[in-house]
């Protein structure tokens, strides 16, 4: 499934989250 550029833009804006974000991704993955 094709990930919306949102998700990536956030994760850079915060990537002090990589957690977070790793986890969104894990779930849509």
């Amino acid at each position: 499934m094709a990930r919306p550029p949102e998700v990536l833009f956030v994760c850079v804006h915060n990537a002090g989250r990589s957690q977070m974000g790793a986890a969104l991704l894990d779930q849509h993955g």
